[in-house]
Formats: structure tokens, sequence, C-alpha cells
């Protein structure tokens, strides 16, 4: 689990938070390496973004050795 907190006002977990862009970026990145993305908003306040990775997705980046895995070329996804 990668895990981002901050101690903010928070928001109200009925809001709607997936009208702009952020949430859905980050949670397409994180379905790349095949992970799932969570935020919500604790009751004492501020905002918490949980990003969940699959253990297989860990055990393959452990085995490759720094920079193996671009190999010179860049690793960007976009999709429109």
């Amino acid at each position: 689990v990668l895990r981002v907190t901050d101690d903010g006002v928070g928001f109200s977990n009925g809001a709607e938070l997936r009208q702009g862009l952020g949430f859905h970026i980050m949670n397409y990145r994180a379905q790349l390496i095949g992970g799932r993305l969570e935020i919500d908003s604790p009751k004492r306040g501020g905002t918490r973004v949980s990003c969940y990775l699959p253990n297989k997705a860990l055990q393959s980046r452990k085995k490759e050795t720094p920079g193996q895995g671009s190999q010179g070329k860049s690793q960007r996804h976009w999709r429109p």
C-alpha cells in the first residue's frame, strides 16, 4: 500500500470527487500496474489517498535491475 495523507479540512465522503482529471489520471496509472486507488476523508479531517498494489506487481519489479526496464526508451502510457 502506498498512502498519502494530509491534515486539511477534508471533504464529505458523499462528495463527487471524480469530476476533475486528477482522480482519473491517478486511478488509470494504478490500474496499469494492476492496482486500485481509494480516496477518502477520515472523520478527524484531512484527505487520504491509498494505492493498493498486488504482490505480483511488486515481485516482478524487484527482479529488474535499475534501468533494465526502460532500455533507454520512455515507457509513458497515454490514452485519450
